[in-house]
């Protein structure tokens, strides 16, 4: 892709359906985003689900992207991505389909209501870590996490 891109970092997961397959849709329709090229992905890992809400364990997996996209336009595309998915929204931390997270946009740092970049919690969820270390996300080498939480599935 010419000059003017910029690498991405996402990660998807899942947890309700048939979650393997959900991430497997989400790379095919993440590639067919006009000016987005997937450069490569992650192993799919399994990690305890975040937050308060007892439910099943998620896969997640990530993909690294280079985009001539703004963050923003960005955002609009993953979120088309999970409402075309089946993603209904009911509650913080609840169980998903598939969700999107924008975790790096190269070196931007956005706090906007609906975006924010870095993640704002990155760096306590072993599973971004993780599938972000094995695709070499510059962002993350030498975190101190034992990772003892999360499995490497494929």
């Amino acid at each position: 892709m010419p000059n003017g891109s910029d690498q991405v970092y996402l990660v998807a997961g899942s947890n309700s359906g048939n979650s393997q397959d959900y991430l497997k849709k989400a790379i095919f329709f993440i590639d067919k985003i006009k000016n987005t090229k997937i450069l490569t992905t992650s192993s799919i890992y399994q990690s305890k689900s975040y937050g308060p809400i007892k439910q099943s364990d998620y896969l997640n997996q990530a993909i690294h992207i280079e985009t001539k996209l703004t963050p923003h336009r960005l955002l609009d595309e993953v979120l088309s991505i999970e409402n075309n998915l089946g993603r209904v929204r009911k509650e913080r931390w609840g169980p998903r389909i598939i969700d999107i997270d924008i975790v790096f946009y190269g070196d931007e740092e956005i706090s906007t209501p609906n975006l924010t970049i870095p993640h704002y919690d990155w760096k306590n969820r072993d599973f971004f870590i993780a599938c972000l270390k094995e695709i070499s996300c510059p962002f993350v080498e030498g975190n101190g996490l034992s990772l003892k939480s999360v499995k490497k599935l494929i």
